[in-house]
């Protein structure tokens, strides 16, 4: 049962960053520092913010830093939940608009993000002086990852291929009997 479900949480996860990426619908976003960032600064200044999630963390060089709003070009805090520099354990540091070979900074999303974005479900976190922390929002968050996992998003492999998507939920629902026959007590499968 264990190797059942590994097999198919593998396949989902796969799938699913696959065709979310193939058809658009989370791309993985960066974009150029357009102002240099001292220690102290309270706003991060690039071209553009479009496709980064709100709120999020964003990665410049190898500081990570905590935002909860933007605008088309800023990544900025407000006064409960300020721009933390250097979360997750990095530092903050001074960046400036180009690199040392004379190529733009580049401000990336941290590539977790993708994942969340992939299945769809709203975390909400919390900044504070002990870093960002993020939770899922409510029970019905969980619920819709389920349904999420039982319905893979094959519909990037084209028309001709969405069979794959009916066999898919074919075996969860095998799957999901399996593992309720078994905490029933009833005969392993």
């Amino acid at each position: 049962m264990a190797k059942l479900v590994m097999f198919f949480g593998f396949v989902w996860l796969a799938t699913s960053i696959a065709g979310g990426l193939m058809l658009g619908s989370m791309p993985l976003a960066s974009t150029a520092l357009t102002t240099a960032v001292t220690v102290s600064d309270s706003t991060i200044y690039v071209s553009s913010t479009a496709n980064f999630p709100t709120p999020g963390i964003i990665v410049i060089n190898d500081e990570r830093i905590a935002y909860s709003a933007k605008t088309a070009t800023t990544f900025y805090g407000n006064l409960a939940q300020p721009l933390l520099r250097g979360t997750q354990g990095t530092t903050a540091a001074v960046h400036s608009i180009t690199t040392s070979d004379g190529r733009p900074t580049i401000v990336r999303m941290v590539e977790s993000s993708v994942l969340n974005n992939s299945v769809d479900y709203n975390v909400a976190s919390i900044v504070d002086t002990a870093g960002a922390q993020a939770f899922i929002t409510m029970p019905v968050a969980v619920f819709s990852l389920i349904i999420a996992f039982g319905a893979a998003p094959f519909r990037f492999l084209g028309t001709d291929l969405q069979i794959l998507t009916a066999i898919w939920a074919i075996c969860f629902v095998g799957m999901l009997v399996s593992f309720f026959i078994s905490m029933a007590g009833g005969r392993r499968i």
